[in-house]
């Protein structure tokens, strides 16, 4: 880190820090495995291949995400509305778009796959854990 990083050079490096410590200490994810979600995610993400990550394609991410999620593991909760997956992009959006150009590059996007695989394995976690109970 030099003397003139900025601050949110810094917030972001300490959030990606943080990420990756929880996926690779509490979930046993290799650095290789977390690079190539990122860059499949990324690839699945940027139709238009412009290099960044608008609203709109956020937006088709967390659904298929969702969409995804209650598939695999069964959640019996209907399927988020349009306006659960617009307010979830919008925050997504508002958290990692470091450089305020509302637009996620792929450093700002590494954050948004590691928190979704994060999430992905929570939830399989709870899923194996209430099935066993069961």
């Amino acid at each position: 880190m030099g003397c003139f990083s900025s601050k949110r050079d810094v917030e972001q490096r300490k959030l990606k820090r943080q990420c990756e410590d929880a996926l690779i200490y509490q979930h046993g994810v290799s650095k290789k495995v977390l690079d190539q979600a990122c860059e499949s995610l990324w690839k699945s993400t940027d139709i238009d291949t412009d290099g960044g990550i608008d609203i709109k394609e956020l937006e088709r991410a967390v659904r298929k995400i969702f969409g995804k999620w209650h598939q695999e593991l069964h959640i019996q909760d209907p399927f988020p509305s349009d306006e659960f997956v617009r307010e979830r992009a919008r925050c997504m959006m508002e958290k990692l778009d470091f450089d305020g150009d509302q637009m996620l590059n792929k450093k700002e996007f590494q954050l948004f796959t590691y928190a979704t695989l994060e999430e992905t394995l929570r939830r399989q976690k709870l899923a194996k854990a209430k099935k066993e109970t069961s």
